[in-house]
Formats: structure tokens, C-alpha cells, sequence
């Protein structure tokens, strides 16, 4: 299983974080693009191996060179609400 963390920082003096499931059907889910868009930064984790990655960071730039600090994603984790998506037309 994919899980995808957001880190959302707009206007906010701490940020708020998401976590979204990927489904396992489709290699193309990139997950929510609205949310994806404005995300400050965003972690892959894969259940199955066990591993973090960035996808996106803009602090850094480049998110493929930046190592995660563990200690860090745990405390995202902990604090990520489930994105509830709602389709808006």
C-alpha cells in the first residue's frame, strides 16, 4: 500500500497535514491534484518495504536529493487527518 502525507502551510503558522491511500488498481494516482498543487511538501511511504521519499519539497528544490528524517515523518504521521475527498464541479 502507497500512503501519501501533504504538508499544507498556507497562511498558517503551523502547518496542517493530510494523508491520502493510494489505490492499488492504478499506477497513475497521484492522489488529490488541488491538494498536490499547493502541498508545501509531499512524502510517499510504501507499507510494504518500509520506505520514505519525497515528491515534492520546496524547500529544497530537488526532492530526489533530500534525505527524510525519520524522527520528523513520525510526528507527521501522527498528526495527519484523513483527506476527505469531494468532487467539486
Amino acid at each position: 500500500m502507497i500512503v501519501l502525507y501533504y504538508e499544507m502551510k498556507q497562511g498558517r503558522k503551523t502547518p496542517e497535514y493530510f494523508r491520502y491511500v493510494k489505490k492499488m488498481y492504478s499506477n497513475l494516482d497521484i492522489g488529490p491534484l488541488r491538494l498536490g498543487y499547493t502541498a508545501t511538501r509531499i512524502w510517499e511511504w510504501n507499507t510494504e518495504t518500509d520506505s520514505v521519499r519525497y515528491i515534492k519539497n520546496r524547500y529544497s528544490g530537488l526532492a530526489e536529493d533530500v534525505e527524510v528524517d525519520p524522527k520528523e515523518f513520525l510526528m507527521i504521521q501522527l498528526a495527519a487527518k484523513e483527506h476527505k475527498f469531494t468532487r467539486q464541479i
